[in-house]
């Protein structure tokens, strides 16, 4: 069992920033946890002091995953736009 101060990340690659209110960024990124392969992660991200980015509550996605929620989407979208 890891503990909370154990707990490690990287950002492999920042994708694209969705939104951004006040002192809070809504993010889609690709991070690697506890060095394991990295997985598509939307989460929102505050800005503390001194340049620090705290981490919010988020959501993450697998490769695979992330294709079927991509083609829901397109196929919701498009279904929207016809009605």
């Amino acid at each position: 069992m890891k503990f909370k101060n154990d707990f490690s990340y990287e950002i492999k690659k920042q994708i694209c920033t969705l939104s951004v209110v006040a002192d809070e960024s809504k993010e889609l990124n690709l991070i690697s946890y506890g060095n394991r392969p990295a997985k598509y992660d939307l989460r929102v991200w505050k800005n503390g002091g001194n340049g620090q980015r705290i981490m919010c509550r988020g959501v993450t996605f697998s490769r695979q995953e992330a294709k079927m929620l991509r083609d829901i989407l397109t196929q919701e979208l498009d279904e929207q736009e016809q009605a």
